[in-house]
């Protein structure tokens, strides 16, 4: 298995990128190969180890050779969607550089609001009194036929009872550059009848006879499950992501709902942008 180069360096005097070493991932239908860069990096507020501290690690997997497409304006939307607009038209290493910075300058700024925790000592506590840390990774789901498809996940705790975690998906038809979205492929009455399919995928997968019984669940009300233009694609169907607090509450979880083309063709466009993978 041929190894592929990293693409290891030292940014500033405290952030460490690496590609990971491991072969690139490769498609035949695409001609496009990825690879990823890292950070794991801890602060605390005043360089004091004793102090408030952040960690953010980030996993970026992003397109470095393409056949068919401009190799930079790949790079661009895949930045565009994982680490933000405002950085899409910058490169991969600096996105990163920037996005990392903004974060820990963000932290810094609670060194500025101190509350006491005793009149008569010198130490001091924020209000935001804990070890605060984000997560953030996207991870390739298709590549074939044209498109990409793939989810950024993201995993954040910046004090409360518990982290927030959230799924956004994506699908970009290289075609045409663009990102698949449900109103290009949506048919008559889609949204009724996949939100029929949703909520019946969904009590199936959590053992209760009637969506209705999900409310008993967490779920909220089944008129709540409906079509979100959240989803990926592949080459057996269009799978939904709901995040917390989405169609239920923050103890469910992240939903995920995987629906074939099969059960999906007669409610798609035969001439829409995704034909190609449903009719096949």
């Amino acid at each position: 298995m041929k190894k592929i180069n990293t693409l290891s360096f030292i940014i500033g005097s405290y952030l460490l990128l690496a590609t990971a070493c491991q072969p690139k991932i490769k498609t035949v239908d695409n001609g496009i190969v990825f690879d990823s860069i890292s950070v794991n990096k801890t602060n605390y507020l005043g360089n004091d180890t004793t102090q408030l501290s952040c960690n953010l690690q980030i996993s970026f997997v992003f397109p470095v050779e393409a056949k068919k497409q401009d190799v930079k304006t790949l790079q661009s939307r895949f930045i565009e969607k994982v680490l933000g607009r405002s950085l899409k038209d910058l490169t991969v290493e600096q996105a990163i550089l920037n996005y990392t910075e903004q974060y820990y300058a963000d932290f810094k700024l609670l060194e500025h609001d101190p509350i006491p925790v005793d009149e008569g000592q010198n130490s001091y506590q924020t209000a935001f009194d804990f070890a605060s840390y984000k997560q953030l990774s996207n991870k390739l789901v298709y590549n074939g036929n044209d498109f990409v498809s793939f989810i950024v996940e993201t995993t954040d705790y910046a004090g409360g009872a518990h982290p927030s975690s959230s799924v956004m998906a994506y699908v970009l038809n290289l075609k045409t550059g663009d990102w698949v979205q449900e109103s290009q492929f949506a048919g008559d009455n889609y949204d009724s009848n996949i939100s029929s399919i949703l909520a019946d995928k969904i009590a199936k997968a959590n053992c209760v006879k009637m969506p209705e019984d999900l409310e008993e669940l967490g779920y909220n009300s089944i008129s709540e499950i409906c079509p979100n233009n959240n989803f990926t694609l592949d080459n057996n169907g269009i799978t939904y992501c709901f995040n917390e607090y989405d169609i239920a509450a923050y103890c469910v979880g992240i939903t995920k709902v995987f629906i074939p083309y099969n059960e999906l063709r007669v409610y798609i466009m035969p001439d829409s942008p995704i034909a190609s993978l449903v009719n096949r």
